[in-house]
């Protein structure tokens, strides 16, 4: 007669020949990327949402900048300007917003272009489990005033 094989009587014996089992471990197999997906997908659109804001703040801050400037020199009024700058990017994107920390924002003006820099960290949430704890976020924006040389007759 032939030799009769046994199988594990234990826990994993069990788990092996049940189809129920196998599903329970392909699900949970399953969970770890699902969790990454996830996790992704929620704090990327929170860096995507803090970029947007970011770039409207600065660009209004640049514009108002500008706008202050007008015919002057950017350092008039003991910088008037700088200061109108700094002042509408923080009402547009406020103090820590979205949970982000530490917050620069600069404005300075050449041959009468504003330029303006902002940069913020912004902390993961989700995504730490993988190993990623902050993402900084850097934008540049600018603002001149460009009057076309239009002859009127």
């Amino acid at each position: 007669m032939g030799k009769r094989i046994e199988h594990p009587v234990g826990f994993l014996g069990r788990l092996a020949k049940s189809q129920a089992g196998n599903t329970m471990v392909m699900v949970a197999a399953a969970l770890i990327p699902l969790a990454g997906l996830a996790g992704g997908g929620i704090d990327m659109s929170r860096l995507y949402l803090t970029k947007a804001r970011l770039q409207q703040a600065c660009d209004a801050g640049a514009l108002a900048g500008r706008k202050q400037m007008g015919a002057g020199a950017w350092s008039a009024s003991s910088n008037k300007a700088d200061a109108v700058a700094k002042e509408l990017f923080d009402a547009n994107f406020g103090t820590n917003p979205y949970g982000t920390n530490t917050t620069s924002r600069n404005f300075s003006e050449s041959a009468g272009k504003v330029t303006g820099t902002a940069s913020v960290i912004v902390p993961i949430t989700v995504m730490k489990v993988f190993g990623q704890t902050s993402k900084t976020i850097s934008i540049t924006c600018y603002a001149e005033l460009i009057i076309p040389n239009t002859d009127v007759m």
